[in-house]
């Protein structure tokens, strides 16, 4: 799925980001029971834990930055999801005029208030592999 969207991005289709923490775990369906998804958690020391592992590394349950699958969220979407702030900005004030508010109420000087949330996203390492060990 995440090919998928790789490439309707690649192909200058436009994607909106309306969240922190996407794209940020790799989970797969069951081949048996479809309806079941199949998620293994590990460790820093084992991000993966998968039995899979040994058998199918492009299939492995991670997070998409950490290896075998090796793909950041920031390859796509130009930020990773970077944890829960200290300091809280709940009012996102509007500094230009944007396609994406064109027939609202908004215009440049207003403020969306308590827009964001606990957990924030950001730019890290130019949309490249990120190999830090707080990726």
């Amino acid at each position: 799925m995440r090919e998928a969207v790789d490439n309707f991005a690649k192909n200058k289709k436009g994607l909106a980001l309306l969240n922190a923490n996407t794209a940020y775990w790799q989970v797969r369906f069951d081949a048996k029971n479809p309806s079941h998804l199949i998620f293994y958690k590990g460790t820093p020391k084992n991000p993966s834990n998968d039995p899979i592992e040994k058998t199918n590394s492009k299939l492995v349950t991670t997070k998409f930055r950490h290896a075998p699958v090796n793909m950041p969220e920031n390859q796509l979407f130009g930020i990773m999801y970077s944890g829960i702030p200290v300091e809280k900005f709940n009012d996102l004030p509007i500094i230009m005029n944007h396609w994406l508010l064109q027939g609202t109420r908004f215009k440049k000087g207003s403020v969306i208030p308590k827009i964001v949330g606990s957990e924030v996203g950001w730019p890290i390492n130019g949309g490249r592999h990120c190999t830090s060990p707080e990726c």
